[in-house]
């Protein structure tokens, strides 16, 4: 807003008085909602193009009453509280979206070690009762590789993690061994 809109919305507060002020913001509160359902509805429903226009244009007025009310709110409630609390609003759902996503990210990596870690289990027993297993150890390679991308893209030192797993020394010697062999032959 201009210097000149927050002097005439001062002017406004102090004729009409604060309770007033306050209904009024309650009012274009109530038509802002009123308008956005009936938005959604033109939108979902079969009403024509200039139907949904209409109804848009009633959001956009609506709208700029609400931000015209809740400007005239800060003058009354004292704008550098209302600002505080904007900023602790804003860092309080960032903070909650944060945690979200590591929630989200962790009980991946946790899915994705354990299947790695048993199918890694799986195919170096598979390579120790075949002799002429290149198939399996290339297999056995490549779920390894594939488990240090997945590792790697979570920022993750995977060496680490398959040390923190049961018999996960024994797997690495395994496939240690199992690649030498190769390169052996």
């Amino acid at each position: 807003m201009t210097q000149e809109q927050l002097r005439n919305l001062n002017t406004i507060v102090t004729t009409y008085g604060d309770d007033p002020q306050m209904d009024m913001c309650i009012e274009e509160c109530a038509e802002l909602q009123k308008a956005l359902l009936k938005y959604r509805r033109k939108k979902k429903g079969f009403s024509s193009d200039d139907e949904v226009k209409t109804a848009k244009e009633n959001v956009v007025d609506e709208l700029a009453d609400v931000c015209v009310m809740v400007e005239q709110m800060k003058i009354i409630h004292g704008y550098e509280a209302v600002k505080e609390r904007i900023g602790f609003k804003i860092n309080r759902q960032m903070d909650r979206l944060m945690n979200r996503g590591m929630k989200k990210m962790l009980r991946r990596e946790s899915d994705i070690r354990a299947g790695m870690i048993q199918s890694l289990k799986a195919q170096i027993e598979a390579v120790e009762t075949d002799d002429v297993a290149q198939y399996l150890i290339n297999n056995a390679k490549q779920h390894v590789y594939a488990y240090v991308l997945c590792m790697n893209e979570y920022g993750r030192d995977w060496k680490n993690d398959l040390a923190e797993e049961n018999q996960s020394e024994i797997l690495l010697k395994k496939f240690q061994n199992c690649e030498e062999s190769e390169q052996q032959r």
